[in-house]
């Protein structure tokens, strides 16, 4: 979801910082590696990517230790998760290196973006505005993301209740019983 949101937010960005500078001779060239590396360096990309990629491996821990607390497990069945768990955060943690996923981001941005339009968001972000962005819109995400986390308990709940209310007048309706006009042998005669 971060993700999204950090798109959303460069995209943002981007058209402000379009609208607000000085029109440009306007230029459909891709993007250089080097100043789609530039814009990410000045972006703090390699950070935000290394608190999402935190902030996954907190919850896949979280929700694997919820599991095992429910069950009724062996010392030995604990021990399998919890090995389990540790290769599994190992092969996240390697595949999800930045070194890996920057050609991916470089790749999208390159598609997505004109030169021009990577110089203005390295102009943007090199910015004190682009700056507080940068610093401040992850924590203000963060803080909406726990919110909206909190709402989402009550709802759920809600829709669980109407789901068990609705299955039950479903299921006091039973299967439908074919009329005596449906049947082949009532409608030869």
């Amino acid at each position: 979801m971060k993700r999204h949101l950090l798109a959303i937010g460069l995209c943002a960005c981007a058209i402000l910082s379009m609208h607000a500078q000085t029109p440009a001779a306007s230029s459909s060239t891709v993007p250089s590696d080097a100043s789609v590396e530039e814009f990410l360096q000045v972006a703090d990309a390699e950070k935000i990517h290394a608190s999402i990629q935190s902030q996954i491996m907190g919850m896949y821990t979280q929700r694997v230790e919820q599991i095992i607390a429910k069950q009724k497990l062996t010392p030995q069945q604990k021990a399998v998760l919890t090995e389990m768990r540790a290769k599994t955060m190992d092969a996240i943690t390697r595949e999800m290196e930045w070194e890996n996923i920057k050609p991916i981001y470089v790749q999208v941005y390159k598609e997505s973006l004109t030169q021009d339009e990577i110089n203005q968001l390295i102009d943007l972000y090199k910015s004190p505005v682009g700056q507080l962005a940068i610093h401040k819109v992850p924590m203000v995400m963060q803080k909406a993301t726990a919110l909206m986390h909190q709402r989402m308990g009550p709802l759920m709940e809600k829709i669980k209740a109407i789901n068990e209310e609705e299955t039950a007048k479903f299921k006091a309706i039973g299967s439908p019983s074919p009329s005596p006009s449906a049947s082949p042998t009532a409608e030869s005669k």
